[in-house]
């Protein structure tokens, strides 16, 4: 089973991997997603990550995308979050094998949906957040400070 949830900016460059299973699909050290496909996906791959962060709507991929590695095929979803691309990718053989493959569908779109709320409203998810958090705590820190002498 081969299955992968990861952001990308818009050119497919991968900024965070939250799971990917088998763990050596991915690599922190891969720079784009391109790279894990054939070099005929990855131009419909481009192509559909441009129209993803211009319509902030479920992008469903009916294509079937190989791997340059072994050529298994694998399906992807995807989702705008913030400036970002949410990616899940599944192999076909997985959905496939289930029963109730038309469901899948519809479990996944709610699922990406949660997990892009969580990246939208993630106060820490970004360096900005992060270090205006931190000025607020040195701020308070100092008060402390001063209220003690």
């Amino acid at each position: 089973m081969i299955t992968f949830l990861v952001t990308l900016d818009s050119k497919a460059k991968i900024l965070e991997i939250i799971w990917s299973e088998p763990v050596y699909i991915m690599s922190r050290n891969q720079l784009l997603l391109t790279e894990l496909f054939s070099f005929e996906d990855q131009a419909l791959l481009i192509s559909m990550i441009g129209k993803c962060l211009k319509e902030n709507r479920i992008f469903s991929c009916e294509n079937e995308f190989h791997l340059a590695s072994d050529g298994s095929k694998i399906s992807l979803c995807m989702l705008k979050a913030q400036d970002s691309v949410l990616l899940f990718a599944s192999d076909t053989k997985l959905i496939k094998s289930l029963r109730d493959a038309a469901v899948i569908p519809e479990i996944v779109h709610k699922f990406m949906y949660v997990i892009k709320d969580f990246i939208e409203n993630d106060k820490f998810h970004n360096q900005k957040s992060v270090n205006t958090e931190f000025n607020k705590i040195q701020a308070l820190n100092n008060e402390l400070i001063n209220t003690r002498r």
